[in-house]
């Protein structure tokens, strides 16, 4: 589920907008996520990951002002399968800035979380609870891979079709090469929605799937 999720804050029954499916397509339950929704991973235990952009952390329709805090105020959440809320973002902890608009999220076949967020765009980890961020100043990343001691982000502000291999060292990042992404064509990836999971950058362009699992 990605940007423009926005459901509204009820009272005293707050909109379910999340509905888990069996294989007949058939609804067996459904919960809340909040507003604001940018991207939502589910994991091997069944788990449910959500980030949210601006509005879902600062609240919209009803959330936050003048309502409730809203759900994604922390700018990640995780939820069990039956939408009790799990663990939430603590930036004091994690030693650094809250997360104000969640760019990229990646969920890894380990279990690990990864997050990547404005405004100052550290990379996080998230290994059973434990937090490491990397600070590396890179801005505008709109998806990001991960494998041992290094990252691929996709895209910038400027650049959008742009992925930059990122060491993972200490308490710091550092870019160590820049490459252009292209599809079988040669025609830039910019125009295409791109997700990471674990380290493969999957992309949607043009009715057409893309996976780039080699960098």
């Amino acid at each position: 589920m990605e940007g423009g999720a926005l459901q509204r804050e009820r009272q005293p029954d707050h909109e379910q907008n999340a509905f888990v499916v069996d294989w007949d397509a058939k609804v067996v339950r459904r919960f809340t996520v909040g507003d604001g929704i940018n991207d939502l991973r589910v994991t091997a235990d069944g788990d449910v990951w959500a980030s949210y952009f601006d509005e879902g952390v600062f609240g919209n329709h009803g959330w936050s002002s003048p309502g409730p805090p809203g759900i994604g105020s922390s700018g990640l959440v995780r939820f069990d399968p039956y939408g009790k809320i799990l663990f939430t973002y603590d930036a004091a902890t994690a030693c650094t800035d809250s997360i104000c608009d969640a760019y990229a999220m990646n969920a890894a076949d380990d279990g690990d979380i990864w997050v990547y967020f404005y405004t100052e765009f550290p990379i996080v980890r998230i290994r059973r609870g434990e937090y490491r961020a990397w600070k590396l100043g890179v801005a505008g990343a709109k998806a990001l891979a991960v494998r041992q001691r290094q990252a691929l982000l996709f895209g910038d502000y400027k650049r959008r079709s742009l992925a930059r291999l990122v060491a993972l060292e200490g308490e710091a990042a550092r870019v160590i090469e820049e490459v252009q992404i292209e599809d079988e064509s040669g025609d830039p990836m910019d125009g295409a929605v791109a997700y990471g999971r674990g380290d493969r950058l999957f992309f949607f362009k043009d009715r057409q799937a893309f996976v780039l699992n080699d960098w």
